[in-house]
């Protein structure tokens, strides 16, 4: 499905400006909550998965071995891509092409195979990254506000730096949990975007982005 999206909606846009590549994704992800809402208008559930309540015991909280399984698959997903992305011929290729389309090409990279497989690994990605939040929270249309986040944290983080996702999700999490603990339930709901606005008014190549001029909107 990556893979088509791009071929069907990413690839006609080449030599445009990346704001508009940015609204496609952005347009392509509410046509999708949308087409999710008319199908099953409202329904959530959790997904079924056996040992979903064994629990253990750790420094004296009761803490589900599925929250400890999420944690443990995300580093391992964040270990595996970023090997990709610093140690193989093909994450150099996807480098250089997010880097400078242009002068990739003329290197003899194939950069639509490499947008091909970069957005189906990313698919692939979203597809673990939203089993792992049913083990956490209902699955229903509502859970594109954990998209929103993970886009957040990137932001903060630092589009270009994998070694940013760690301390900005934590950073955020943190602020997140604190607010709704002391301060609002709902208001914690914000705390993601209050934060990235907070941190890329003074950085925004984000924490451990790479500096750069930037193009304003």
């Amino acid at each position: 499905m990556g893979g088509v999206v791009y071929w069907a909606l990413i690839r006609p846009l080449a030599g445009q400006s990346r704001i508009s590549i940015i609204m496609m994704t952005l347009a392509l992800l509410f046509l999708i909550q949308a087409l999710t809402q008319y199908v099953w208008s409202g329904a959530n559930s959790f997904i079924p998965l056996p040992g979903n309540q064994t629990a253990l015991e750790l420094f004296g909280s009761r803490v589900r071995l599925f929250d400890l399984l999420a944690i443990g698959v995300g580093a391992l997903i964040l270990g595996l891509v970023g090997v990709l992305y610093s140690r193989s011929r093909f994450g150099v290729h996807m480098r250089a092409v997010a880097e400078n389309p242009a002068l990739a090409s003329r290197r003899g990279i194939d950069i639509d195979r490499v947008g091909a497989l970069s957005w189906a690994i990313a698919t692939s990605l979203a597809v673990a990254a939203a089993l792992l939040a049913g083990m956490q929270t209902p699955v229903s249309p509502l859970l594109i506000g954990a998209t929103l986040k993970g886009f957040s944290v990137s932001l903060v983080g630092g589009l270009d730096s994998l070694s940013g996702i760690a301390p900005a999700a934590l950073l955020i999490a943190v602020m997140e949990v604190l607010v709704i603990q002391f301060v609002d339930q709902q208001l914690g709901q914000a705390v993601p975007f209050v934060v990235m606005l907070a941190v890329l008014m003074v950085r925004p190549w984000g924490l451990l982005g790479t500096v750069e001029e930037l193009d304003r909107v």
